[in-house]
């Protein structure tokens, strides 16, 4: 599609991992995707964290492990990834006890797909990482996390 594109940014960090060491991967506005990454872009086997902002429910869930596939590819040994996706489950509990307006769960969390924890645990799990070394959000990380999000951060064999 044209118009649409992934925006990688590289972020700087005030202690290890280094700037050259880190992306930051989401979608531009436009969620219509084409790919992920363009291949030739970023090394595989070459990149120490990956932080993915919402990017999962930008694809139709067909293709969303795929894209996390992809990510993991991207990772060297040891290298980490956290994954942010607004957690259905408590959008749909806000819904139903009228916390959230159908209107402003269209404005502000339209997605091609959604994302409960045991189902991203699952995907992570099925593209190779350790489902037992899976971590969920803590306090101290570099970013904070909103109160529908679902963080969660694993480390590739």
């Amino acid at each position: 599609m044209e118009g649409t594109k992934m925006e990688i940014k590289k972020i700087e960090f005030s202690e290890k991992p280094r700037v050259e060491d880190a992306l930051t991967v989401w979608p531009d506005l436009n969620p219509g995707i084409q790919i992920l990454l363009d291949p030739g872009s970023v090394r595989k086997n070459s990149v120490k964290v990956i932080y993915c902002f919402g990017l999962l429910g930008h694809y139709p869930s067909s293709k969303a492990e795929a894209a996390l596939e992809s990510l993991y590819q991207l990772l060297e040994s040891g290298g980490q990834i956290y994954i942010i996706e607004p957690d259905i489950e408590y959008l749909a509990r806000a819904v139903v006890g009228g916390d959230i307006s159908i209107k402003d769960l269209n404005k502000d969390f339209i997605r091609k797909s959604y994302y409960s924890k045991d189902l991203l645990l699952e995907m992570m799990s099925s593209v190779g990482f350790d489902a037992d070394k899976i971590l969920e959000w803590r306090e101290g990380l570099k970013f904070e996390k909103a109160h529908y999000e679902i963080v969660l951060s694993a480390v590739k064999k």
